[in-house]
């Protein structure tokens, strides 16, 4: 999808900034940053978008509204997820890869290379 964009669901701006700065880096850009679950829906719902990762907790509220915009849509998503978040995540939505907190550079890269293939 020419132009469309990757979604960075984060509440703290400076994780946001590096994860957009570590996909740049690595050819997956441009991305999109949502720092409430609000902008995240209507950016799901309403944006061109190849994808997203999603921090399980944003500003106190779940993601999994914003995870089941995306896969509706069929756009591939990662949950970002701190000590116990995975255990939160639904049943319908349990198949998403996850990025468990702290991540390294790598860690991200590899997850964008096997969930958001360049072609």
């Amino acid at each position: 999808m020419a132009g469309a964009a990757l979604l960075i669901v984060e509440d703290e701006i400076i994780i946001a900034e590096l994860i957009c700065d570590v996909l740049d880096s690595a050819g997956f850009g441009p991305c999109r940053h949502a720092a409430t679950v609000a902008e995240a829906l209507a950016a799901a719902k309403d944006h061109a978008l190849r994808g997203a990762v999603l921090d399980v907790h944003v500003g106190g509220e779940l993601v999994f509204p914003v995870a089941e915009v995306l896969q509706k849509r069929g756009l591939p998503f990662a949950f970002s997820t701190g000590s116990g978040d995975g255990a939160a995540i639904p049943a319908h939505l349990a198949a998403a890869p996850r990025l468990p907190k702290p991540w390294s550079a790598d860690d991200l890269t590899q997850l964008a290379e096997n969930l958001f293939k360049v072609s």
